[in-house]
């Protein structure tokens, strides 16, 4: 109901991001990610429900919120694995991952501060 139909509009960006949800949401069986994904979702719409959000309003936030986690998960999967192992480490023992990680882990920290 509320995915934008006109190509032209700044909102035809979402149109993937509407498809990904709905499809996911229709899934008969879902993988841990996804039912972790969907428990976000849920509380988002809630949240965006008490604020008295209107039905379009929260669609696109919604979708929003989607394509970030689908992005994070996908960073996550996609990371070097000594990242990912870093940041698991208690901040005590940080200090023992090589420079050369660290230097990597600033970079790919401030990416994702820049563009969200």
């Amino acid at each position: 109901q509320h995915v934008p139909s006109d190509p032209i509009s700044p909102l035809a960006a979402y149109v993937p991001g509407f498809m990904s949800m709905r499809l996911m949401l229709l899934k008969p069986t879902k993988t841990a990610q996804e039912s972790e994904r969907i428990s976000t979702l849920l509380e988002s719409y809630s949240s965006y429900n008490r604020t008295g959000r209107s039905g379009s309003d929260m669609a696109l936030l919604l979708v929003r919120d989607f394509m970030y986690l689908s992005q994070q998960q996908q960073f996550h999967t996609n990371c070097p694995q000594e990242f990912n192992t870093a940041l698991a480490m208690p901040a005590a023992q940080q200090h023992m991952v090589p420079p050369s990680t660290s230097i990597i882990m600033s970079n790919m920290s401030n990416q994702i501060s820049a563009s969200a």
